[in-house]
C-alpha cells in the first residue's frame, strides 16, 4: 500500500524494457536509496517480513517463495544498479532455510533442533488454503486491503490486472489487491460514533437499510487504489449525502462501496477470456457476503472444507 517507490518503478520499467511488478521490492530498495542513503548503506539484507523472522530464528537470510517466482531477479539488481550483496540467496517455500540458533530455542522454550522453512505471503497463503488448485476457482482475499485472486493457467496482466504463480504448479494467481477494502470498516467505526470492534452493531444497522443505501455511494479510496486503478492520488469519497441518511445508510454505503470494489477486477478478467467460480473468504452475514456475490452476479460458494472437492465452476454463455 505504500506507493512512494512507483516513480522507481516505472523509471525501472523504461530501463528493463518491461513492465516491472508493482509487488516487486526492487523499487523499495532504490527509493531507500535516493531518500534514506544512510539507511541503505547501513543495511546489510533486505528480507521479507517472514524471512526477517526465519533470519533472527536461524542467522540464516533467505528470499522465500513459491518455486515459479523470484523475490530479488538479479536483471532487475542489475538494472537499478543496487548492491547485489544486499540481497540473499533464493529459497522455496517450505524448503530448509536453517536450524533455530541454541539461544533462541532456550529464549522461546522449543527444541535446539527445530528446522525452520522458508515462508510466503499472505495472499499465496490465503490462495493455498483456501483451495484454490484448479482453473476457474476464484477467492475473495478478505483482509485489511483485500482483493479477488483468480486461479488460471495464463498469467492475465492485461488491464489493470495482476498475476503471479500459483501454488499450484502450472497455474497463477491473477486478478490483484485492492488498497483498503477491509480497512474501511475500522475506519467507519472510528469516525461515526461505534464502539470499537463493534461490527455486529454496523452489520445490523446496514442491513436495515435497503440496497443502495438510499442513493448514498462510497468509493473506498482512503489509501489510494491498487487493482485495477494503480492510482496512489485516488480519494475516497461519500456521494449523495442528505439530511435523510442516517448511520446506517453510511455504514451500509461503506459495505457496498467495499463489495462494489471486487467488480471491476472481475469484469476484467472476463474480459480476458477468464470464468471464475467464487468462494467466499468470509462468514455468512445478513449484508457483507450476500452484497459481495450480487454485485459479482455470481453464485457463492462456502471454502471448501480440508479434503472436500473444489467447486465446479460454473458454465458461461457463449464459451
Amino acid at each position: 500500500m505504500d506507493r512512494r517507490p512507483e516513480p522507481d518503478r516505472r523509471a525501472l520499467s523504461e530501463r528493463v524494457g518491461s513492465e516491472v511488478s508493482p509487488y516487486s521490492s526492487i523499487p523499495r530498495a532504490m527509493w531507500l536509496r535516493s531518500h534514506r542513503p544512510d539507511v541503505y548503506a547501513k543495511t546489510r539484507w533486505f528480507l521479507q517480513a517472514w524471512d526477517y523472522i526465519a533470519y533472527r530464528l536461524t542467522g540464516v537470510a533467505v528470499a522465500s517463495n513459491m518455486a515459479d517466482a523470484t523475490v530479488f531477479p538479479r536483471e532487475l539488481v542489475e538494472a537499478a544498479e543496487l548492491d547485489a550483496s544486499k540481497f540473499p540467496r533464493e529459497l522455496v517455500m517450505g524448503t530448509a532455510a536453517g536450524t533455530i540458533r541454541a539461544d533462541v530455542a532456550k529464549e522461546i522454550g522449543v527444541a535446539g533442533d527445530v528446522v525452520v522453512v522458508g515462508g510466503v505471503n499472505d495472499s499465496s497463503a490465503a490462495v493455498l488454503g483456501a483451495g484454490l488448485v484448479r482453473r476457474g476457482l476464484a477467492l475473495d482475499l478478505g483482509g485489511t486491503s483485500g482483493g479477488l485472486a483468480l486461479a488460471w493457467d495464463a498469467p492475465l496482466r492485461m488491464n489493470g490486472l495482476t498475476a503471479w504463480p500459483a501454488p499450484t504448479p502450472g497455474l497463477y494467481v491473477c486478478g490483484g489487491p485492492l488498497a483498503s477494502a477491509g480497512r474501511a470498516l475500522p475506519w467507519l467505526i472510528s469516525i461515526a460514533g461505534y464502539e470499537p470492534g463493534d461490527y455486529a452493531r454496523v452489520e445490523r444497522e446496514a442491513a436495515a437499510v435497503p440496497p443502495g443505501a438510499e442513493g448514498l455511494v462510497f468509493l473506498p479510496y482512503l489509501a489510494g487504489e491498487r487493482t485495477p486503478l494503480w492510482d496512489d492520488r485516488a480519494r475516497g469519497v461519500l456521494f449523495g449525502l442528505t439530511d435523510r441518511h442516517t448511520r446506517g445508510h453510511i455504514a451500509r454505503a461503506v459495505l457496498e462501496g467495499v463489495a462494489f470494489s471486487l467488480s471491476p477486477v472481475d469484469r476484467r478478467a472476463c474480459a480476458c477470456g477468464a470464468g471464475s467460480s467464487p468462494t467466499c473468504s468470509r462468514r455468512r452475514s445478513r449484508c457483507r457476503p450476500c452484497s459481495r456475490v450480487r454485485c459479482l452476479g455470481r453464485r457463492c460458494s462456502p471454502r471448501p472444507a480440508p479434503g472436500a472437492r473444489p467447486t465446479r465452476a460454473p458454465r458461461r454463455r457463449g464459451s
